[in-house]
């Protein structure tokens, strides 16, 4: 599932929030400098320069650094519910961190090691490829990518995005009990994520195709589960959705949310 937002990303006041290097003067975003002096530029050609042509690739912000932000790279944050803030690391340890970080971690570590999807999800928690920050937040009840989309969609899609996350909530198949871990959850809502900012026309066009709504609710979510979540579930030996929604074309139920006591379905 995903939740379209249509916005801009504000910046919360005129500074980047960034310390100076006593070296150079600048400002370090960790893949490039910036001079907070001249205000709009950054010293250090844009990785992400053959994907907006239109602008120099040494613009801050596209010009306007009062209205947007542009981080330092592409990153994964997992973000729990006291705003404390981890950036992920392929492999990294979970022991240390609060319940949610630990099987948020988990759940990373485990996609990351897929078939499927580690090359993905290792792209998308590197700092030295693209312009894109994603923040996975603490969530009871909920686990959606939030589609952050500027106002012109088409082009472009904003640096920073976020998916919400429950680490114990799984979704079962009531007449197989065969079910669908958190981390798969978590693996679809990426997905989306890799789908808008690998190809966002097609992500449009998909997630405005409504010809499959009557149980896959568009037809992104058709492409999202039978391509990569199928995958991952294969190899994992998990529930396989048959449908988006909970219930078939006729109405009846047949998936429920259940609690489970991690992300990755192991015991404890």
């Amino acid at each position: 599932m995903y939740k379209y937002e249509r916005k801009y990303i504000m910046l919360s006041n005129f500074f980047t929030g960034k310390e100076r290097d006593s070296e150079t003067g600048f400002s370090y975003f960790g893949a490039r400098y910036y001079d907070s002096d001249i205000l709009t530029s950054w010293l250090s050609v844009d990785p992400m320069a053959d994907k907006y042509p239109g602008l120099s690739p040494y613009a801050y912000c596209a010009w306007n650094p009062v209205k947007l932000v542009d981080p330092d790279g592409e990153e994964i944050w997992i973000v729990n519910s006291n705003g404390g803030r981890l950036k992920y690391t392929v492999g990294m340890s979970s022991k240390g961190f609060d319940n949610y970080t630990t099987e948020t971690i988990n759940a990373l570590n485990k996609l990351s090691q897929t078939k499927t999807l580690g090359i993905q999800i290792n792209q998308l928690a590197r700092a030295d490829e693209n312009s894109l920050v994603v923040n996975i937040l603490e969530c009871s009840g909920n686990t959606e990518f939030i589609a952050s989309l500027y106002e012109d969609e088409s082009k472009y899609y904003p640096p920073v995005q976020k998916i919400l996350f429950d680490p114990y909530l799984a979704i079962e198949d009531i007449s197989t009990n065969k079910t669908m871990s958190p981390a798969l959850s978590l693996g679809h809502e990426l997905m989306h994520l890799y789908n808008l900012t690998t190809d966002l026309p097609g992500f449009l066009e998909r997630r405005n195709d409504k010809t499959r709504k009557d149980i896959w609710t568009d037809e992104e979510e058709f492409y999202n589960i039978t391509t990569w979540e199928w995958d991952v579930a294969n190899e994992w030996n998990e529930l396989k959705r048959k449908s988006h929604k909970m219930t078939d074309k006729n109405g009846n139920k047949i998936y429920d949310f259940i609690n489970v006591e991690s992300s990755t379905l192991e015991t404890k």
